[in-house]
C-alpha cells in the first residue's frame, strides 16, 4: 500500500493524517478551498491543507481512488477519511490544462 500503483506518474506525498482530524470534524471548511466546477472540484486557494496536499489554486480535481469529487464534502469522505485510516489515495485531475495525478499516503503508515 506504500508503493505507487503500476503506471502512476505524479508526486507521492506523505502527509501526517493526524493533522486532518480537525478538518474532518468540520467539513464545511473545505467549501472555502474548493468549489464545484465542470463535474469536479476547482481549487480556489493554495494555502493550508490544500498546500499540504501539493495542490494549488487553479487545479481541477476529478476523482479520488475512482470516486468522483463533485462537492466539497467529497474531499472529506474520499480523501481525508481514507488517509486517516492509513489507506493510500490516488487523486486525478488537471493542472494548467494537463492531466495530473497525486498519490497521498499516511506518513505514519508509510514513512519515507
Amino acid at each position: 500500500a506504500c508503493t505507487p500503483p503500476a503506471g502512476f506518474k505524479g508526486p507521492v506525498l506523505r502527509v501526517n493524517a493526524e493533522l486532518f482530524q480537525g478538518i474532518i470534524a468540520k467539513p464545511d471548511s473545505w467549501a472555502a478551498l474548493v468549489t464545484p466546477m465542470d463535474g469536479g472540484l476547482g481549487v480556489r486557494d493554495d494555502s493550508g491543507f490544500v498546500g499540504m496536499l501539493a495542490m494549488k489554486k487553479g487545479d481541477w480535481l476529478a476523482t479520488a481512488n475512482g470516486i468522483a469529487l463533485t462537492v466539497p464534502d467529497d474531499v472529506v469522505s474520499a480523501v481525508l477519511r481514507p488517509l486517516a485510516a492509513s489507506q493510500p489515495v490516488r487523486v486525478t485531475g488537471t493542472r494548467d490544462g494537463a492531466p495530473r495525478e497525486w498519490l497521498l499516503l499516511n506518513a505514519g503508515t508509510c514513512p519515507a
